[in-house]
């Protein structure tokens, strides 16, 4: 867990099913502003309890087109998106660029260009 400038984020990458049942037992404080996960061929990632102990504003992900195994159930895209959980996908935006401040929070996909601002972790989302 990164903290930043008030901002928490979590950096999983493409850890899985097993290590998040373990952080899950741990009964740590989970709860970030951001999750940076990947995917893994071998392991599911993002289960609901995960996902519900992470409480995310925005998850910065990546997949595998060509790879079934490694690409983001639409199921789970639909389920993000029906909690108010911005998926940046790096297929699709490139490299993200993360920048807290003590206000706000701005993402920056390289590739297209399109910024994200949480406004400070009580605050919504802002799209730009």
């Amino acid at each position: 867990m990164l903290h930043w400038n008030e901002w928490r984020i979590l950096i999983t990458s493409d850890a899985g099913f097993a290590t998040e049942r373990i952080l899950l037992a741990e009964s740590k404080d989970l709860s970030a502003d951001v999750w940076i996960c990947g995917r893994n061929k071998m392991d599911i990632t993002g289960h609901d309890a995960f996902v519900n102990a992470v409480n995310p504003k925005l998850i910065v992900t990546n997949e595998e087109p060509h790879l079934a195994s490694e690409q983001i159930p639409t199921s789970w895209k639909n389920w993000l998106e029906s909690r108010s959980i911005i998926v940046m996908n790096q297929v699709e935006h490139g490299a993200v660029t993360i920048l807290p401040r003590p206000n706000e929070l701005k993402t920056k996909g390289y590739l297209s260009g399109k910024t994200i601002t949480l406004e400070s972790p009580l605050s919504q989302s802002l799209i730009e």
